[in-house]
């Protein structure tokens, strides 16, 4: 049957006989048109979705765990967009910090870097101590709203051949404070520091070092992976 026969109907239910020249071709490029824009406009519709459930993650990122940070995205542009957007995103432990602290490690010489670890970890590899006297304070600290001025250290020397150890160390009873409030990453200061002929200090711009380190050992016990660079990720 084609368009003239008296069978045939346009989408508002006229005979297609009825309609004149210009209404059959505007029912026609309405009929073409409008699957197109709908099939087009999809893929924009969960790059929105996405960018409003990062945006909004970024506001409150208690409401939505790091591990459910998910997009589903079909164009490239909207693609490199989320991958901004999660390279930003907020770890649980920054609300606790001032971050004015990282400035320094935007330098590509320095040898100073920011990574993230969970406060378990960096006690893992700091030497074991505690102070009650200390736990008390920064448990007030942290009732009353107040942020900590400094991130908690690590200092470490490397032999080039992808071993470093923990030589030094700040920050034990704010790890392990957030740690009691169940913060799962927190900003760490990671330090490089020269280990004679044996290791120079890194300089996290530049990865100066032929052999990075991949293995952690702390001061008196313990090892994890090497926490990575957020500042200068490895290439």
């Amino acid at each position: 049957m084609s368009m003239a026969d008296d069978g045939f109907r346009d989408p508002y239910g006229l005979p297609w006989k009825a309609l004149t020249a210009f209404e059959r071709m505007d029912r026609v490029i309405a009929m073409i048109v409008c699957p197109i824009l709908i099939i087009v406009a999809i893929p924009f519709a969960f790059a929105y979705d996405g960018y409003v459930y990062l945006t909004d993650r970024r506001r409150d990122p208690s409401n939505h765990p790091e591990s459910m940070v998910r997009l589903n995205i079909s164009m490239e542009s909207d693609l490199r967009r989320w991958m901004r957007l999660v390279e930003n995103a907020v770890h649980d432990g920054d609300a606790y910090f001032d971050m004015a602290d990282v400035a320094e490690t935007r330098n590509d010489r320095s040898r100073t870097t920011l990574v993230y670890m969970s406060p378990g970890d960096f006690l893992r590899v700091a030497e074991h101590g505690q102070d009650q006297d200390k736990e008390a304070k920064i448990t007030d600290l942290l009732d009353r709203g107040v942020k900590f001025r400094s991130i908690p250290m690590l200092t470490f020397v490397h032999d080039n051949r992808g071993h470093a150890k923990v030589v030094g160390h700040e920050g034990r009873h704010r790890a392990r404070a957030l740690q009691a409030r169940n913060v799962t990453q927190m900003p760490v200061i990671l330090q490089s520091q020269s280990n004679g002929d044996k290791g120079p200090g890194i300089r996290w711009g530049s990865y100066n070092v032929a052999n990075m380190p991949t293995v952690l050992s702390g001061e008196t016990s313990g090892r994890i992976a090497m926490p990575q660079s957020v500042i200068f990720p490895p290439r």
